[in-house]
């Protein structure tokens, strides 16, 4: 409706900003990657021929995400194919515009978080907290996929280490903990998670596999299937760790 009301006003940065928008949300909630990248590849024309040249190179950052996440980037924790350079975006906003690079650094440290690389993915978080503009989703994801690695990265941290990462986990409870009193739907599971991943660093594998199907249950109940997949991923490594091959394919 926003790019809608620009176009037919004439005021083209606001339809532009509308149609560029409306792509955060609807990846974060979309069921169907290809899908999300067919419904959103044609407003890069629109944001070429308005000449919003900025938020085009951040709306190519978002579909690059999913395609990542389906394997079709050049590498499975790499933005770039034959329409992007991640390096060079990231070379030329860090001059021009560091608001840019949110998308770049919030990708790389969902792609690192879900697969596996919890130090890397550390490193993101820090990147995007730095640049992450307040007032969006962005520093609530940044905060909340930032704990999960924390918690993950404790596997293999010093015993020096260890106290920082716990608190970025605390942190992150936290923050999950008051946005799921306000919106369940979208951060309940969260809690949980982050809740789960706690009990699984202090030992408790069962409680914490008792989280994470309560996180798997709630998202299935409410129709959440990127907070479900998270859930399931979280479960399986919980007892892949125990030798629990069974219950981790369950």
């Amino acid at each position: 409706e926003a790019c809608k009301s620009g176009l037919e006003a004439g005021d083209f940065a606001y339809a532009g900003y509308g149609a560029a928008t409306e792509a955060w949300s609807a990846f974060i909630i979309s069921r169907d990657l290809d899908r999300f990248v067919r419904d959103y590849t044609p407003t890069l024309a629109l944001l070429e021929k308005i000449r919003m040249t900025d938020f085009l190179a951040a709306h190519r950052i978002i579909l690059n995400w999913a395609l990542a996440l389906q394997g079709r980037t050049s590498g499975r924790l790499s933005l770039s194919d034959s329409t992007f350079d991640e390096g060079a975006c990231i070379a030329m906003y860090e001059r021009a515009a560091p608001f840019f690079l949110t998308f770049v650094y919030v990708a790389q440290l969902h792609l690192r978080l879900m697969h596996g690389a919890f130090t890397d993915a550390l490193a993101a978080a820090q990147r995007a907290a730095e640049v992450a503009p307040g007032g969006t989703i962005w520093p609530v994801l940044i905060d909340l996929w930032g704990g999960l690695a924390a918690a993950a990265a404790c596997d293999t941290a010093a015993e020096e280490e260890r106290p920082s990462l716990l608190a970025q986990v605390a942190r992150a409870q936290e923050l999950a903990r008051e946005l799921a009193e306000s919106c369940p739907e979208n951060f309940r599971c969260f809690s949980l998670l982050l809740s789960a991943e706690r009990n699984r660093v202090d030992g408790q594998h069962e409680a914490a596999a008792m989280l994470c199907e309560e996180a798997i249950a709630y998202a299935r109940r409410t129709d959440n299937l990127q907070q479900e997949a998270l859930a399931n991923e979280l479960c399986a490594r919980i007892w892949l760790n125990r030798e629990h091959d069974t219950r981790a394919a369950a």
